[in-house]
């Protein structure tokens, strides 16, 4: 009997460790190459400098300028990692693979609440190989990290709802409220998912746990908010709440038509395009008097499908649409392909008799990727580190910027340990007027450059180096 269960227990921790192997040998080979992309840079500064002058509280570019845009758990988490380990793209970007490995283990914990092992490792090593999943790896990622709350979250409501244990709704509550740390509102969202998943399967009963977890969130994540309420004022929720939630929601960032979506998916979801179709349709064409249907429970199914449809409703109807916004689909994309793949009898031994070896095989492929020098990622923006190099032959003069974003801001602070002085800039300390003689940094596309002495230029043309002359 010992050893019977010392076999399962043998048997369960495969099935978490196989996905991880796999997700992590996509992930860890090079974490160093690239650049800092996207917010990358802004993030990893403000987070930095959370720890090195003691801006915890309320985040800050500069001493002057507060950054008022997101919540600060991401930032905390990431700012340790480089305050700890040194300013670097691992130490950056570790803390998302983390982040990333998080919801691999939380989706196959899904689907164990409600299915077969086989299902669960075919699920886990679906998302783990899915190359808009894992590839955010490479940057700083808010919403990876608002995704392995959220997974958390229904991970632990979904064991309530089974076990018929309040305890576990209690849990959730507080991984809702991280995710309320760090992006603003979107975390609540897993409570009216979870409360249409359990009216919809007949547990009434569980309604009332289920808004105590939206309560517990909202109690996690209130201090913060109030505080930098009462601290900020009105300053405070215009930009986070107009700015960057009504600002986005009106289509004033980056909007998108209605196929922007559907056509990414098109085109990145390979191979796992086809086995998702045949997933879905399998389950939509079952016999809703079968229990069990791919080898899950009818009802994890459904918790799963609201959990996609939700999220397909959010971000079709947010005008400001990205590729990076995407990560919440994923897990639910996962668990129908993976169910559809392990369904089959010849097809699902053969694949659990491939899958006892995925794990092996993920840890060679990725020692040997990372032994061999191969690049994966373009190196770092050739013409800013042409300028980090004139500055430093220049002995490090003090510079004003002009045009420069503010993700490029953020990695001057992280190379040169402060923040240059930015014209014109609306998020940090603004200077209209540099003194003749200062020393600008400025993009050729910018409106009304200053003018003055060049004392340097990019081989690609896009940045310079003016010395202010009068007038100028």
């Amino acid at each position: 009997m010992g050893l019977d269960r010392l076999s399962v227990r043998r048997a369960e921790w495969l099935a978490y460790l196989t996905p991880a192997l796999v997700f992590l040998a996509m992930t860890l080979p090079h974490l160093d190459q690239g650049d800092w992309r996207k917010d990358t840079g802004r993030y990893a500064a403000v987070g930095l400098q959370a720890y090195q002058d003691g801006f915890w509280w309320t985040l800050r570019f500069t001493p002057e300028r507060v950054y008022f845009n997101k919540p600060p758990l991401a930032m905390w988490i990431h700012g340790w990692f480089l305050d700890t380990f040194g300013v670097n793209l691992v130490a950056t970007r570790l803390p998302t693979v983390l982040a990333g490995l998080m919801i691999v283990l939380c989706t196959v914990g899904l689907v164990r609440v409600f299915g077969t092992r086989r299902v669960a490792v075919t699920s886990g090593v679906v998302l783990a190989l899915t190359y808009e999943f894992f590839r955010r790896t490479r940057e700083i990622s808010l919403d990876m990290w608002q995704l392995a709350f959220m997974m958390l979250a229904l991970l632990l409501i979904a064991r309530g709802v089974r076990s018929r244990r309040a305890r576990w709704f209690l849990f959730g509550g507080v991984p809702i409220g991280l995710a309320l740390m760090t992006k603003p509102f979107v975390g609540i969202v897993v409570v009216p998912i979870a409360l249409l998943w359990v009216l919809l399967i007949g547990q009434r009963r569980a309604v009332g746990w289920g808004l105590l977890s939206g309560v517990i969130g909202l109690a996690v994540a209130a201090p913060w908010h109030i505080g930098m309420s009462l601290e900020h004022g009105s300053a405070f929720w215009d930009q986070y709440l107009g700015r960057q939630v009504a600002g986005r929601a009106a289509g004033e960032i980056n909007p998108q038509g209605i196929g922007y979506y559907p056509i990414l998916f098109v085109k990145t979801y390979w191979p796992w395009l086809i086995p998702l179709a045949l997933g879905l349709a399998a389950w939509l064409r079952a016999d809703r008097s079968r229990e069990v249907v791919m080898g899950v429970r009818r009802s994890g199914l459904l918790l799963v499908g609201i959990w996609l449809g939700a999220w397909i409703v959010v971000l079709m109807a947010f005008p400001d649409k990205r590729p990076r916004y995407t990560p919440p689909v994923y897990p639910a994309l996962a668990v129908f392909a993976g169910a559809w793949l392990a369904a089959g009898p010849s097809r699902g031994v053969r694949l659990a008799r491939a899958m006892r070896w995925a794990g092996v095989v993920a840890i060679v492929v990725g020692v040997v990727i990372a032994v061999l020098p191969i690049r994966f990622q373009s190196p770092a923006d050739a013409q800013r580190e042409e300028f980090f190099a004139w500055h430093e032959e220049e002995g490090g003069p003090a510079f004003f910027t002009l045009g420069v974003n503010t993700n490029s801001q953020g990695i001057i602070r992280l190379r040169l340990g402060e923040w240059p002085v930015s014209l014109g800039d609306e998020m940090l300390a603004r200077r209209d007027d540099p003194p003749v003689g200062s020393l600008v940094l400025v993009r050729d596309d910018v409106e009304d450059p200053p003018t003055g002495e060049e004392l340097w230029r990019s081989l690609r043309g896009r940045l310079r180096v003016v010395r202010v002359g009068a007038g100028g």
